[in-house]
């Protein structure tokens, strides 16, 4: 039963990703500017960490400002949901970002920049539902260049049970 239950969570979350896709054109064969790519994995049993990627695939060097990588605080929006059906997303910790008013970071052509996002920091009750089962991730993220205009990129993650 668990089966069928997960198989049909994803089966609606891939319809959602497909119809979406066939709606906005086939991004898989379009070049992003600036791409970023996810990966989740727990530092140990209790500090679950989502590794983030930033490439510049451009031609031109991007410009960002301070707080505004994926990874800072409210740059990369997110929602986070037990993969059970009928489940709503978790209560996400408000705090103050501090932006640390610094100089603007630049990133060279095909230049890759990397950060994480303390899942426990932003999401106090996901140990305890991964207790329970695996959760999904949902994210979507608009690089704010000040060099060039760049599409929003999104996508999911399986936030898997540990074991």
């Amino acid at each position: 039963m668990i089966g069928l239950r997960r198989s049909l969570v994803f089966s609606s979350v891939a319809w959602i990703f497909l119809t979406h896709s066939l709606s906005a054109g086939d991004s898989h064969q379009k070049r992003e500017l600036v791409s970023v790519d996810l990966r989740f994995e727990y530092k140990d049993r209790t500090n679950p960490v989502l590794h983030v990627t930033m490439k510049n695939n451009s031609t031109n060097v991007l410009i960002i400002e301070p707080g505004h990588f994926p990874w800072d605080r409210y740059a990369m929006s997110m929602a986070v949901v037990e993969s059970e059906p009928g489940s709503s997303p978790l209560r996400e910790m408000q705090v103050i970002a501090d932006s640390r008013l610094a100089a603007p970071h630049t990133i060279a052509t095909n230049q890759i920049v990397r950060g994480e996002v303390l899942l426990n920091n932003r999401y106090p009750d996901l140990l305890k539902t991964l207790k329970r089962s695996d959760v999904l991730l949902f994210w979507s993220y608009k690089c704010p260049s000040k060099t060039f205009e760049v599409e929003r990129v999104g996508g999911w993650c399986l936030l898997e049970q540990p074991k």
